[in-house]
Formats: C-alpha cells, sequence, structure tokens
C-alpha cells in the first residue's frame, strides 16, 4: 500500500487538519539532512545511526482515519488533556515542563492552537482518557519492537502542536516517533559532536528565540545541526543520546514510544562516543551506588564526582549536570573546589540572561537551584569561612 499524505486523502468534503506547504525560511538554516529512508525492515535490528522509515505506519487505521479533524475530535475531543507552555532548553536540562494550571478538553486545546503550548500526553498516565490511552497503546502494538532491554513499554505517548510549535534542543534515551499528521522538522547534533556555541546559544535557548534572534544563522555552516524533515508517515528512529529539537510544520499529531538510558546502554555508549555528557551522569549514578571501593574494582567506572565531572566539562551550560558535580565534589569533600565551580554556573547564568536567550521563569527557576547549592556550599567552604 503505497503511502498517502493529508492532501491526498482529504476532498472538499472532508475536515482537514491546517497545513502548511513548506517551513519558515529562518528554520531551514540547518546542515543538509543525511538520514537514510530505510524500509520497515530495517527495524529489526534497530539502527545504530539516526533513520526516516518507511511502510511501518502504512497499515495504521489512525493514520487514515486521523487525517480527517472532525472524525478525530469526534473519537477524542472530550478527553482531558494538560498542556505544556511554551519551555526552553535550560529547564529542559532539568526535567521540567511547565504545565497549564488546568486540564482542558482536547476540542479546546485544538480550536485555539498556541504557538506556546504543546500537548504531550503519556498513555500510561492514562491521561488522555481510557480510549485514548487504548489507541495509543494499539498503535504501539501495530510495530513489533524486537524484543531488547530498552524500557520501551510503559513510555509511549502522544504529541500534539501546532504550526511553529516547537521542542527546545535536548537529548535523553532511545526513542521512535511515528508521524501521523502534519510535518515536523528536525534538528540533530551526534551524542559526542555538540559544537561548543551551539551548546552556549541554541542549547540555552527557546525555540522561539531561535527563530526571534536567528540562531542558526549565526553559526558557522559547519557548526549547525543536521536539518530533517519527517512527513507524514514516516517513523523516525532516534538512538541514545543524541541531541535534538524540533518545530511543526502544519499542525501535527505524532505517536511513539521513549526509553530509559540504562547503565549498560549508557557504557555501550560511551564506549563508542568517549565523553557523552548524558551517559556520564547515568555511570555517575552507577558509581555513586556501588561506593568507590567497589566502583573502581569494575575495571570500567572512575569515582562519581569524575563521571559528573565530565558530564559537565563537556556541557558547561548544562546546569542541572552542574548542580549534579557540585553536589558530587561536596560528598566527596572537596568544598573549595565545590565553590569555584558553582561560582562558575553562576556567571554563566548571568550571562545567558543578558542575552534574554532563556525564559525569564526559567532563569529563575535555574537560579534557585544554585541558591540551594550555594547554601550548602557557604556552610562548608573554608575559603567561603574566611571571606565573611
Amino acid at each position: 500500500m503505497g503511502r498517502s499524505g493529508p492532501d491526498e486523502t482529504c476532498d472538499a468534503s472532508c475536515s482537514s487538519w491546517s497545513s502548511r506547504r513548506a517551513p519558515p525560511k529562518w528554520a531551514t538554516r540547518g546542515r543538509k539532512c543525511a538520514l537514510p529512508r530505510l524500509a520497515a525492515s530495517a527495524l529489526l535490528a534497530l539502527p545504530e545511526e539516526p533513520a526516516i522509515i518507511t511502510g511501518v505506519v502504512d497499515s495504521w487505521e489512525s493514520f487514515a482515519a486521523w487525517q480527517n479533524r472532525t472524525a478525530f475530535l469526534e473519537s477524542f475531543g472530550d478527553s482531558f488533556v494538560t498542556p505544556a507552555n511554551l519551555y526552553g532548553a535550560v529547564q529542559a536540562q532539568f526535567g521540567v515542563q511547565r504545565l497549564a494550571k488546568s486540564r482542558v478538553r482536547l476540542q479546546t486545546f485544538i480550536d485555539a492552537p498556541s504557538e506556546d503550548q504543546h500537548c504531550f500526553e503519556h498513555a500510561a498516565a492514562d491521561s488522555m482518557g481510557r480510549a485514548a490511552a487504548q489507541e495509543i497503546t494499539a498503535l504501539a502494538g501495530d510495530w513489533p519492537l524486537p524484543p531488547r532491554r530498552l524500557g520501551f513499554e510503559p513510555n509511549r505517548f502522544l504529541s500534539i502542536g501546532g504550526d511553529g510549535v516547537g521542542l527546545p534542543l535536548h537529548s535523553h534515551g532511545a526513542t521512535w516517533l511515528a508521524l501521523l499528521v502534519g510535518s515536523k522538522l528536525w534538528y540533530l547534533y551526534p551524542p559526542h559532536e555538540l559544537p561548543a556555541r551551539a551548546h552556549a546559544t541554541l542549547g540555552v535557548a527557546t525555540m522561539r528565540a531561535w527563530r526571534e534572534k536567528r540562531l542558526l544563522e549565526e553559526l558557522p555552516a559547519a557548526e549547525r545541526p543536521m536539518a530533517c524533515t519527517q512527513r507524514p508517515g514516516e517513523l523516525l528512529w532516534l538512538p541514545p543520546a543524541w541531541h535534538h529539537a524540533t518545530i511543526n510544520v502544519g499542525y501535527t499529531i505524532a505517536v511513539g514510544a521513549q526509553s530509559n538510558l540504562f547503565f549498560n546502554d549508557s557504557l555501550k555508549t560511551v564506549r563508542v562516543h568517549p565523553g557523552v555528557a548524558l551517559c556520564q551522569t547515568v555511570l555517575a549514578e552507577g558509581a555513586r551506588r556501588l561506593g568507590p571501593a567497589r566502583a573502581k574494582s569494575t575495571g570500567f567506572l572512575d569515582a562519581e564526582n569524575e563521571h559528573y565531572g565530565k558530564a559537565a566539562r563537556a556541557e558547561p551550560f548544562n546546569f542541572k549536570y552542574g548542580t549534579d558535580w557540585v553536589n558530587s565534589l561536596l560528598r566527596t569533600k572537596q568544598p573549595d573546589e565545590a565553590d569555584r565551580q558553582l561560582a562558575g554556573y553562576e556567571d554563566r547564568l548571568q550571562e545567558i540572561e543578558s542575552q534574554a536567550l532563556p525564559l525569564p521563569s526559567e532563569v529563575a527557576y535555574v537560579r534557585a537551584q544554585l541558591s540551594r547549592v550555594r547554601t550548602a556550599v557557604d556552610a562548608v567552604s573554608p575559603s567561603r569561612r574566611v571571606d565573611l
């Protein structure tokens, strides 16, 4: 069965989603996409590199049915969702989304699309209502994921958002996303290839700042992320620890699943891509649980503060990695080094605040995190006690 997009399946009598023929010019300033487009059989091996997979979604009943906006709302419009307000990469570092104050009917959310909100609902939480959760479960079941240690099963999700809505630069465990309606622009950096200038700008900015400050164009061409377009009916596979951001082109509906980044996956990724910050934090937690002696006896784990330090040095504008490192230095009785590193993060927060890259609410959130750590550092740092 050949794939049909929204324009082919909807005639004048059906209620289609708002669409956009092409992304805005500012959004296309990334490097040329080099992702292969592979047949569905490629998923049997789970590719080591990102890929766009075709022929997976074609047989899903929802791929055809959900092109009709009216039919979709008849099925799910009375479900309640909790939209996530616009947030940026800095707050995403702490795994925090600014949720709206109240749940709303999905019909209401879709009838009044906002550039500042998107809907990201997990089926496991049953937050879309039982019918929607069952639908997502059925969709995930249409793709027989090969048995593997990745924890996909509890992490299925539904993503809905209007034209121009985007998620900032971040990374996590392996994920797949099947796009049913609309198109989506992906910006990708390999795990070990996040340029310093990109990290200090794209890595701390909202997608609105990307647009208003033309951040992509400010980077040298060789340091820009790869920009790839995912079309309706295509599935994008992303291995662990790849840095990525997204922007919707037209109204989009997608389903997918995301794994946790487990210890063994982190160790494998670090061996292939030394210095990957996200994986170093997982190894640090493993070393912390084992304790110094047992960690050293493994032959491949360092002390926890060394792994946290590798992560923080690799991504110095990641404030979550920074606070983890400083807290680790305090636990391992290195108060002066903790004081020195914390001062650097306080300075970097002021730097990105002056450039208006994160939201004011993000700056306030991170400043509160740093303030808590500052209190702990000042209580034990000899140099601070002398200054006081």
